[in-house]
This record gives structure tokens, sequence and C-alpha cells, in this order.
């Protein structure tokens, strides 16, 4: 009997030993486990700090006056995909030359950011610096640019990253618009033409960055009467799934018909139809892209 009592409790130590080297173990990974959790939360709120910093950088960037300076009347509805997006606006006025651009990065998120500070210096430069007010030129401009800028071409890996655009230069003295376009979506609204009121328009169908094609870029003149309206937009629009079953694309004619609607609405109220149609559309799906659209009334 003494040496089975011994023996137990020799077991009874043992066991609290392993016990307590088990809790102390589970007490220690749980400490590993806290540590990774803070450590994880404070890298997501210095990322978190950073774009929030790159978004002021490139809202910084951003034309300082609203389209509405310089094209009274104008409507612009812009949300991203992410905190930061790849798609951008750009107005000016120039002398008698009123300027206006909606420009498609490569991307969203950071990665579109950056190609979105390039083309915002990019068109700084070209149109307010040089004073190229031709569209065409100032295309082919940014293209070479991206290409240098970039190191683009047949053989380097990120030779397809670029931008689409659409710009239009009008000239106020004669109401003519210069317009061109690399794979930019754009809409020409003429009110009196009432059972074709939208037309679309397309000029080249080449990205601006290196390309299989580089034929020099083209533009066309376009004579505006009051009441008609140039809608600049990018496809994430157009390209963003939902309606009532959810795996459509949202697409051009159903972009036309909201903005049937949202031309009939009072021009304070014009944004944020717009903004309403295209989300009650998305419903509960996630955003695909970056989402731009420019309208400016003449």
């Amino acid at each position: 009997l003494a040496v089975v009592a011994f023996l137990n409790s020799r077991r009874k130590r043992r066991d609290n030993i392993r016990l307590v080297s088990q809790q102390q173990e589970i007490i220690t990974q749980k400490e590993e486990l806290e540590l990774q959790h803070t450590t994880v939360l404070n890298q997501q709120k210095e990322i978190n700090n950073s774009i929030c910093y790159a978004q002021r950088i490139q809202d910084a960037l951003y034309p300082i006056e609203s389209p509405n300076v310089f094209f009274p009347g104008a409507f612009t509805f812009v949300q991203p995909k992410d905190t930061i997006g790849g798609d951008f606006y750009w107005v000016m006025e120039i002398e008698q030359y009123k300027v206006a651009a909606v420009v498609d990065c490569t991307g969203h998120g950071v990665p579109g950011g950056f190609m979105s500070i390039l083309g915002i210096t990019f068109m700084n430069d070209i149109i307010i610096r040089n004073n190229v007010l031709d569209a065409a030129q100032v295309l082919q401009e940014m293209r070479n640019r991206v290409i240098e800028a970039l190191h683009q071409s047949e053989h380097t890996l990120y030779s397809n990253d670029g931008m689409d655009m659409s710009l239009c230069i009008l000239d106020t003295t004669t109401n003519i618009v210069d317009f061109a376009s690399a794979n930019g979506k754009t809409l020409l609204y003429r009110k009196e033409n009432q059972d074709k009121p939208f037309t679309p328009i397309v000029i080249d169908r080449m990205p601006i960055c290196y390309y299989i094609h580089h034929d020099p870029f083209s533009s066309i003149k376009i004579k505006v009467e009051p009441g008609d309206m140039l809608i600049m937009y990018t496809d994430g629009f157009t390209d963003q799934y939902g309606g009532e079953e959810n795996q459509r694309k949202l697409g051009q004619p159903l972009l036309i018909k909201m903005l049937t609607q949202v031309i009939q609405a009072k021009p304070s109220e014009q944004e944020a139809l717009l903004k309403q149609l295209f989300n009650s559309y998305k419903g509960k799906n996630i955003q695909y892209d970056d989402v731009l659209l420019l309208a400016i009334p003449f």
C-alpha cells in the first residue's frame, strides 16, 4: 500500500507539473497572439494613415476651381473604388479657351493614384506651361511623356500601363470644340434631337501608353449650341455589375436612361441623383472599378 501511495503521489506531481507547463504554454501563446494582433492593428493604422495622406496629396493636385466655374451648370460624379482612385478630371481656362478632360488611369487604389498624379502633372505642364491647345497634340504629348516616364517599350513588363482619356477644348469666340480621345468614353447630348439626343463619340481606340499601334492621334471639330452637353466618363461606370440579377453590366443604354432623368432634374440635384441611380443599380455588389463622369454644358 505504501508503494502504491508513493507511485500515485509521483504520478500526481508529474500531472501537476504537466498541467502547469500546459497552462504556461497557453499563456505564452495567448501573449504572442495578442502581440501579433497589436502589431497587425498598428500596421493597418500606419497603412490607412499613409493612404489618407496620399489622398490629401492627390486632392491637392486637382484643379482648385470646380468645373462649374469654367462651365456653368456642369456636374460631376466621382466615386473611387478605394480611398484613392486612378480616375481624374482636369478643367482649366486659358485666354479664350476652356479645357475639360476625363482620364482613366491603369489600375485603382494606390497604383492608380500614382498614375493619376503623373497624369495631372503632365496635363499642367503640357497645357498650362507649354500652352498646347490642340487636342490631338495634347494626347500625343501625353503619350510621349508616359512612355518616357515609365521607360516603356515592347520588352518592358509594364508597357501597357497608361491612361484612357477624353479631352475637349472649347474656343469661346467661335463656340467650336476641338475634341480628341484615346479609348475615351463620351456622349454628345443635343436637346434639339428629340428622337436621339445622345450620340456616342469614338475617335482613336489607342490608349496613352506604349501600344501596338502608334498612329498619330486625331481630333474632330464640333460646333456647339446653347443646350448642348458633352458627357465624358470612365468605363468603371458602364462596366459595373448590378440590376435585378446582379450579373449584368450597366452598359451605355442604361447610362443614357439615367442621364435623361438627371438632365431633367434641377442643377443642384443632378449630381446626387446620378449617384443615387448608380448605387441603386450596383446594389450589394462590390464596386469593380473607379467611377467618374463629367458633364460639360455649352
